[in-house]
């Protein structure tokens, strides 16, 4: 193992990035189902925002234990829905895998730019108080 420690870091990311560009070519070829339809994408979407969303609406305020652990098991159910509908859409094992690590980066990713197109900064921010303004 220590091998390991030889290779730069790098090829580790180049690594990642290749199977995420192996996951979208396959996507775009339909040789694996990806994401279904719009409803499998909003299930991403969910698993994504809800923790951006609680955290944004109670901050730090979350000091319960109780409320922690309910938070992780929805997260966990959704996740396992989220496999498991990916499973019965690819039928193999290998596709669904590739398919789950092509799905939940891009799930982010599309939550990024969501949140960035929907929060007021820059030319949004002038529209958005001419709005209020009016």
């Amino acid at each position: 193992m220590e091998y390991l420690k030889t290779i730069p870091n790098e090829y580790y990311i180049y690594g990642c990035v290749g199977i995420l560009l192996l996951g979208i070519i396959l996507g775009f070829t339909r040789t694996i189902t990806v994401y279904r339809d719009f409803a499998d994408l909003t299930k991403v979407f969910m698993l994504v925002l809800a923790p951006i969303g609680l955290f944004y609406i109670l901050g730090n305020k979350i000091d319960n234990r109780i409320l922690k652990n309910i938070f992780i098991g929805i997260e966990s159910l959704l996740l396992i829905w989220i496999i498991v509908s990916t499973y019965f859409d690819n039928r193999n094992i290998f596709k669904t895998l590739l398919a789950i690590i092509t799905k939940i980066p891009l799930g982010v990713i599309f939550a990024i730019y969501l949140v960035n197109l929907i929060s007021a900064n820059g030319k949004n921010r002038r529209k958005v108080v001419e709005l209020q303004e009016s």
